[in-house]
């Protein structure tokens, strides 16, 4: 795709991870250095894993449909906290400082009646990977960026 738009001026090149759909993080790598060729800044722009797998009334859950030998990381707030070190690390190894950051997708999507975004009255289907509990509490995982900073 890159090598088609080649002679288009972009700024950044923005790829959507997801280990669960889109394999283990050797695959990301693999595409981070792939895409590092074309000498933009890289940035991770949609991401997330389960923190639960716990059903909810108001849930018709993404992640859990998916196979579980996609399911790379613990079902957890640490699993989430380990997705997101291995991606940022993974960020931080591409050549040239072009990998810039991550976006998490969505973080604040709780399980209310109606929340769903394909039409009205549909069921939330993210909310078991969010960073807030099914009752809007914050769980470690919405620090992960702040212990990574302490950490380096």
């Amino acid at each position: 795709f890159y090598n088609r738009i080649r002679d288009i001026d972009y700024d950044i090149i923005a790829l959507s991870y997801y280990p669960f759909f889109h394999g283990k993080l050797s695959e990301l790598k693999k595409t981070l250095n792939a895409v590092s060729e074309f000498n933009k800044p890289i940035i991770v722009v949609e991401t997330s894993y389960a923190f639960t797998d716990k059903p909810h009334e108001n849930l018709e859950s993404v992640f859990s449909g998916v196979d579980n030998k996609m399911k790379y990381y613990e079902i957890s707030p640490q699993g989430q906290i380990n997705m997101l070190c291995d991606i940022t690390k993974s960020l931080l190894e591409v050549k040239n400082n072009l990998g810039l950051g991550i976006a998490y997708w969505e973080p604040c999507w709780l399980p209310v009646k109606n929340a769903g975004w394909s039409k009205p009255g549909t069921l939330a289907s993210w909310s078991d990977q969010g960073v807030f509990d099914y009752d809007g509490m914050c769980l470690p995982s919405l620090y992960a960026f702040t212990l990574m900073e302490k950490n380096n």
